[in-house]
């Protein structure tokens, strides 16, 4: 899998899809259902005031937007916010501008059309969290990155093949960066040089969003190229440089791989020292990661490999002892009946995690899921490890039930 999120970013992949099925297959709207906000015609208007009648004026992005926005009717308005939604929710930010955080610039928005963001719309979640680091360019060339976004989706919306390339990643990315900023931007922005790279992390973004289990998280052009030339002896030289990346992740998967942007593997492509390697793997091996890891697609989880070996062998443990049971509903990882009891299962490899820190973000999510799906669930943790005996009085002590992969890789251990 080509993505790997924390916490409190994992509703941007639902918001995502959402956004795939209504904004791009359809013409809908990613904030009110009954309208049709993003239709070709509805595009051309934005295109038209934003980039036809440009702002050279040296105020801040919000005071110009504004400017060229004010007056206009509410569906372009209403397009603009949608734009900067998306725009806003790859980026890892506090603030825009030292001014708004990202619900409240889309507030701002479309306060201009005298509209609010729907108070219980999932979006508000995801704009507290992030994917990743955009990059200067990304926020540097705001108007650019929302210009390139708005052009695109209006030439998807009269491609003669759009189905086939909103079905399939790899023919999606080429076509986004086929995309050129003459081609997206126009004879304003054509006239300097120094723009003409200003599309290329929207690009980037885009496709990851749309396609988040192929293309990596990486909006930097120039990442993407450092790590195909230290693991060039993974790639083809024939291969664009996503389908590179994705050969590089399945070679290194078995290294125990994750994320190009854990501390070890950065330092691989970052050109490091051996000394300063060892020093990173070992401290990765024995600390959390910086965020606990969660996998989507618009609800169905997809996990990295470690993961789903771990889960699949669990449920295979489970129909031995012919019990029934749904995987991958509702966020548990598993869940079965046992008697006449629902048990909610997490699983937790621990590979790359201490079984202490693997048992601590286990607990709070059973927690949760009990508390919002069934107050009379059975908890029940799987570790590939064995804990230590203070975690399993810890476990034992919140009436959870506790197993662990044995040594042998195939059994499974009952210690609660």
């Amino acid at each position: 899998m080509a993505y790997r999120i924390h916490s409190d970013a994992e509703e941007v992949y639902v918001i995502t899809e959402e956004f795939k099925k209504c904004c791009l297959k359809e013409d809908g709207s990613l904030f009110f259902k009954s309208k049709e906000i993003w239709t070709e015609e509805n595009l051309s208007h934005f295109i038209d005031v934003f980039l036809g009648h440009p702002d050279l004026s040296s105020d801040d992005f919000f005071t110009k937007f504004e400017r060229q926005l004010r007056g206009k009717r509410k569906s372009t308005i209403v397009l603009a916010a949608e734009l900067l939604s998306v725009y806003l929710l790859f980026p890892e930010l506090k603030t825009i501008n030292g001014r708004f955080s990202k619900e409240q610039a889309v507030e701002e928005v479309l306060n201009w059309a005298g509209l609010s963001l729907p108070q219980e719309h999932l979006i508000r979640t995801a704009f507290k969290g992030g994917l990743g680091d955009a990059g200067q360019a990304n926020n540097r060339y705001r108007p650019f990155q929302i210009a390139f976004l708005a052009s695109y989706v209006r030439r998807l919306k009269s491609h003669p093949e759009k189905n086939k390339l909103l079905a399939e990643a790899t023919r999606f990315g080429r076509d986004v960066h086929a995309v050129n900023a003459n081609d997206a931007l126009g004879e304003h922005v054509s006239k300097y040089a120094k723009y003409r790279f200003s599309i290329v992390p929207m690009q980037n973004i885009l496709t990851h969003l749309i396609f988040p289990a192929y293309f990596e998280r990486i909006a930097s052009r120039r990442h993407k190229e450092m790590i195909c030339k230290a693991f060039s002896e993974y790639t083809n030289d024939q291969d664009s440089i996503d389908d590179k990346l994705w050969d590089i992740r399945a070679s290194l998967i078995p290294s125990g791989f994750n994320d190009f942007y854990e501390p070890y593997w950065k330092a691989k492509w970052h050109g490091l020292s051996s000394s300063e390697l060892r020093k990173r793997k070992k401290a990765a091996a024995n600390s959390p990661t910086r965020h606990p890891v969660k996998y989507w697609v618009f609800g169905l989880r997809e996990y990295e490999p470690h993961h789903s070996v771990l889960q699949g062998q669990y449920v295979k443990h489970l129909s031995e002892n012919e019990l029934e049971y749904i995987e991958d509903d509702k966020l548990v990882d598993v869940r079965y009946r046992d008697g006449g009891d629902w048990v909610f299962v997490e699983v937790k490899p621990t590979v790359n995690i201490a079984t202490r820190y693997a048992i601590r973000v286990a607990v709070g999510q059973l927690l949760e899921y009990q508390y919002a799906q069934n107050p009379a669930a059975k908890l029940e943790i799987v570790l590939g490890d064995k804990p230590q005996k203070d975690e399993i009085d810890f476990v034992e002590s919140l009436g959870m039930r506790l197993l662990y992969l044995d040594s042998d890789g195939q059994t499974f251990q009952r210690l609660l």
